[in-house]
Order: C-alpha cells, then sequence, then structure tokens
C-alpha cells in the first residue's frame, strides 16, 4: 500500500489516516511500499506527473520483489527519546536496513506547486502541542 502524503490545498488539516496506514503496516496487515510526499506533485493538490507515476510504480515492483525475496520493506515508526536537558526529541529510525539512509527531501517541490500544510519546512514532521525549532539528520 501507499501512505497519504496530506492534502496541499488544506492548511491545518490534520491526516490521521497516515498513522493508521502505518499501524497497518506495522501490525503485518499490508507492506508500506512508498509514502507519497516522496513524488513531486504539480496540481496544487496531491496528484504527480508522468514521471512520478513512473518512479511510483517502479518503487511498488521494488517493494513486491524485496518482500517475496523474504527482505523487510516497510520502515517502521522511529523510536523516541527526549533529553530535557537539551530540550532535544531523538528519532532513531532502527528499524532501516543496512543498505538504507534517510534523505532530506527539497522542500521547494511541495511549496512551489501548492504543497502548503505538509510540514515541508520540518521535512514532513509534525508534532502536536509543541512547536518544531530545528531539525538535524544523523543516520547510517
Amino acid at each position: 500500500m501507499t501512505q497519504s502524503g496530506g492534502d496541499a490545498d488544506t492548511v491545518g488539516d490534520s491526516w490521521a489516516v497516515c498513522d493508521d496506514q502505518l499501524d497497518i503496516c506495522e501490525a503485518g496487515g499490508a507492506v508500506l511500499a512508498t509514502p507519497l510526499y516522496w513524488y513531486e506533485i504539480i496540481d496544487y493538490n496531491v496528484h504527480p506527473d508522468a514521471e512520478g507515476i513512473t518512479l511510483f510504480g517502479q518503487t511498488f515492483a521494488w517493494a513486491m520483489a524485496e518482500v517475496e525475496a523474504g527482505r523487510r520493506w516497510t520502515i517502521s515508526r522511529p523510536r523516541a527519546t527526549w533529553d530535557a536537558t537539551t530540550a532535544v526529541l531523538v528519532l532513531d529510525f532502527d528499524s532501516l536496513r543496512e543498505d538504507e539512509w534517510l534523505v532530506a527531501e527539497d522542500a521547494a517541490k511541495y511549496t512551489s506547486s501548492g504543497g502548503i500544510g505538509l510540514g515541508a519546512d520540518a521535512l514532513g514532521f509534525e508534532v502536536i502541542g509543541a512547536s518544531i525549532n530545528a531539525i538535524a539528520l544523523t543516520c547510517h
């Protein structure tokens, strides 16, 4: 399955459906092939262009091949650790395979085509009841 990326033409809507989709995958009910936010949108909403659709299909095929070969594909939620001394929340994506790493996407690909409401200024991270002041990615 895919994970919804949000809706670029509505600001401030809660997209709990993304979390629900990951719940299903983490419980073994499906495989999260790819989230939609990775693909550039072209219509001030949620739809990618032809190249994005092609990449989307190729990623689904790759996910199926990996799962059929017995390799895990779904990246689970990160393990969160709070450091009260520095007020830093660390998200450890320890479910990544050795051949996987996090990549910071260019936020302009969302905002230039109307991608408001997707947390583009925070690399897609969202919090409730707090604010994101800075983000740094470190990974293997």
